[in-house]
């Protein structure tokens, strides 16, 4: 469960939706982080440091405001590496993926760009349609080994040097500016993923070791926030993930506002309003805005 989970390394509850954490040794990261290659490169005060703050500031968001704590978040790394844009991808993986499937079971689910464009949602659109459809370059195998454990991976290091002159890499990624991506990726529990790639855009320059290495250690330690996105996107339900609309209702169930307000916010009637929550609670297999409280915040199981 969450809550004893946030315990045993060092977070508490502040207040409803709202999680802060005491400062505690890094040891118990440092052994989670262990088995991870990019631990061997030495990381400064710091950059720890600066890590640590990032970490304290996500927990200033209250449950409400999932989506401005992500942009937060992959803004404050990408700062840290120097990266142009970054893109969060939470991916739904199949209990029993088709045999012989090179993609492991994972399947897109919901995403979004720190600095989001027309183009970038085309290209996401285009690149899902094609995962889904099986249709299965290099890029995307890499992605997918090593599924269900926590990796990262650089793609110039990665890739043979022809795959970047290649028609897929052309058309997705140097059309608009990619030069190099940095991409981790958190497996929050056998059926989820998530997935942030971090990208060097409009400088002819590499990631480095160094860089992978504080964007791996930056996400390595929030289980808790991984997992409280995938909860505001629907990801981790057994359900379709929610609408936009629903997810926007969500977040507003998790304030204090009634249903009659939140029917005037984003301009519903009471009556749609209520269908909406309803079908929101059945999704959850929650009866109340309670329930649905205590989901986000881990006190119940989701199933």
């Amino acid at each position: 469960m969450l809550i004893s989970t946030l315990a045993r390394v060092g977070w508490r509850l502040r207040s409803p939706g709202v999680m802060t954490r005491r400062r505690v040794s890094g040891t118990g990261i440092a052994l989670a982080f262990a088995a991870h290659s990019c631990i061997n490169i030495a990381m400064t005060d710091a950059q720890r440091e600066r890590v640590h703050q990032l970490w304290d500031s996500l927990t200033d968001f209250p449950a409400s405001e999932t989506e401005r704590a992500l942009e937060h978040l992959m803004a404050g790394i990408a700062n840290m590496i120097d990266a142009g844009n970054a893109y969060w991808l939470g991916y739904i993986r199949l209990c029993a993926p088709v045999p012989d499937d090179p993609l492991k079971g994972l399947r897109p689910g919901a995403g979004r760009y720190l600095h989001p464009t027309p183009t970038h949602s085309e290209s996401a659109r285009s690149q899902t349609n094609q995962w889904n459809r099986r249709q299965v370059n290099e890029g995307y195998v890499r992605a997918a080994r090593d599924v269900g454990r926590f990796r990262s991976f650089r793609l110039r290091k990665e890739m043979r040097p022809a795959y970047f002159e290649e028609e897929f890499y052309q058309t997705f990624h140097a059309a608009r500016g990619f030069h190099d991506q940095c991409i981790v990726f958190f497996p929050v529990n056998d059926d989820y993923e998530s997935m942030f790639n971090f990208q060097r855009v409009g400088v002819a320059r590499d990631f480095t070791a160094a860089e992978e290495a504080i964007a791996a250690y930056a996400l390595r330690g929030i289980k808790w926030f991984h997992r409280q996105v995938a909860l505001g996107y629907g990801l981790l339900l057994a359900e379709p993930p929610l609408t936009p609309i629903q997810r926007q209702i969500s977040r507003l169930l998790l304030t204090e506002r009634s249903e009659k307000q939140i029917a005037a916010e984003i301009g519903r009637t009471q009556g749609m309003m209520h269908k909406h929550i309803t079908e929101i609670f059945r999704k959850f297999g929650v009866t109340g805005r309670a329930g649905l409280m205590a989901v986000w915040l881990g006190k119940v199981k989701v199933v």
